[in-house]
């Protein structure tokens, strides 16, 4: 069995074999000339062949998609780098893969205590401290190692001061662990008088 088409440049009748072939044209000087007017006259130009320049590696691509301006992830990445989030933005990210949207999720088994302090805002109340403290530990006075956000008051007994500024102060990981814990009530009173006399308090 032949089937029937009607070639789009020049109206003559095609005869094929298979439906699934659905020929166009004729011949081949009628497909150059299908061809060309898809492409536009000057079918040498990048533009009108639907390539795009990539912003970072300046190379012509197709784009994958309509909204795509990058080649390829690294170019995408390497764009990204020193651009910051706005803080709406990070948090409509954090809560679109929180509990049940996670693929980490495991039915709810993190303790409510752990939960607490990793939660969005006990993290940014940590980075506001240092911020504040200008990254400088409060006890030995030290700059570029690792940095803790204490909190004076205990974050287990006052769930209610644990967002609170006045509440945390900037100590180094040695002076935590060797000196500041288990002796939180005797260190309180230093602190407090810390953050008097620069004017936080």
């Amino acid at each position: 069995m032949k089937y029937q088409a009607t070639c789009q440049i020049c109206k003559t009748t095609i005869s094929y074999q298979y439906p699934s072939w659905r020929r166009k044209t004729c011949s081949k000087e009628c497909k150059k000339i299908l061809i060309k007017s898809h492409k536009g006259e000057d079918h040498g130009n990048w533009k009108l062949k639907g390539k795009i320049e990539c912003p970072t590696c300046k190379t012509m691509f197709y784009p994958h998609r309509g909204t795509k301006k990058h080649c390829s992830k690294i170019c995408y990445t390497t764009a990204q780098i020193g651009k910051k989030q706005s803080l709406e933005t990070r948090i409509k990210r954090g809560k679109a893969h929180l509990g049940e949207k996670s693929h980490f999720w495991k039915g709810g088994i993190t303790p409510i205590n752990k939960k607490a302090r990793e939660t969005f805002e006990q993290k940014e109340w940590g980075k506001n401290i240092k911020i504040r403290d200008d990254f400088t530990c409060q006890l030995c006075n030290k700059r570029g190692v690792e940095l803790h956000s204490n909190h004076i008051k205990k974050f287990s007994d006052f769930p209610n001061l644990r967002l609170e500024s006045t509440n945390g102060i900037t100590i180094c990981k040695e002076c935590h662990m060797k000196i500041v814990t288990g002796y939180e009530t005797v260190w309180k009173d230093y602190f407090y008088y810390n953050l008097k006399v620069r004017g936080f308090l």
